[in-house]
């Protein structure tokens, strides 16, 4: 039997799939994460409070060591430290998943204090995340001209300042993609949306 020599491009075409454009991924729901977002860490609140808030609106809450908590209580008690001249911290914290808009996202709220002062928080993970037009539709729902603004292939960070009675409020967007050299530094990839709280310590 005589056999036939295929070439490579008929051997490439004769693959399961091949040949087929893939469809492009669909753009990120930033507006419903975003308003999420608003609902949860929208205003100063205790801690017991946006528990409460995070339950009805669907989060469910889970004690699992997740990375987004290592990397809360991190960031958050150095703010406080850098602010106190060095006091140790004492901090607090819940964590919780839901599904938004076909996101798996993980919320971490968190209050911490030194001494008189203290700083609470509420931050939003979508882990892994690494689409490009993320971090310019959140820029464009959150708006406002941001204090700090830096967006690179491997890292962004865009971040918002007010003052709101004695409390300093900052919002901070941080977009890290998969495979990222930031990862390792900075502890987890994807998206991640903080909005803290300093002044005086929670009662």
């Amino acid at each position: 039997m005589r056999r036939l020599a295929l070439s490579p491009i008929l051997l490439a075409l004769s693959w399961p799939g091949a040949g087929q454009a893939q469809a492009p991924a669909a753009p990120y729901p930033t507006k419903e994460v975003a308003a999420e977002f608003e609902a949860l860490c929208g205003k100063k609140m205790k801690l017991a409070e946006r528990r409460a808030l995070a339950a009805r609106r669907g989060w469910v809450e889970s004690r699992e060591a997740a990375p987004a908590r290592t990397v809360v209580a991190r960031d958050y008690q150095d703010k406080l430290a850098k602010h106190t001249g060095g006091l140790k911290a004492a901090g607090e914290d819940s964590f919780f998943r839901r599904t938004v808009a076909g996101e798996a996202l993980e919320l971490v709220v968190f209050r911490s204090r030194a001494g008189s002062d203290g700083i609470s928080g509420c931050d939003i993970f979508d882990p892994g995340e690494g689409r490009e037009d993320l971090v310019q539709g959140f820029e464009t729902v959150i708006g406002g001209r941001p204090i700090v603004r830096g967006v690179n292939p491997g890292l962004s960070i865009i971040l918002w300042g007010t003052q709101e009675g004695d409390s300093a409020i900052l919002t901070q967007l941080v977009m890290i993609p998969p495979g990222s050299e930031a990862v390792a530094r900075l502890g987890f990839s994807g998206l991640r949306l903080q909005r803290d709280y300093a002044g005086k310590a929670e009662k």
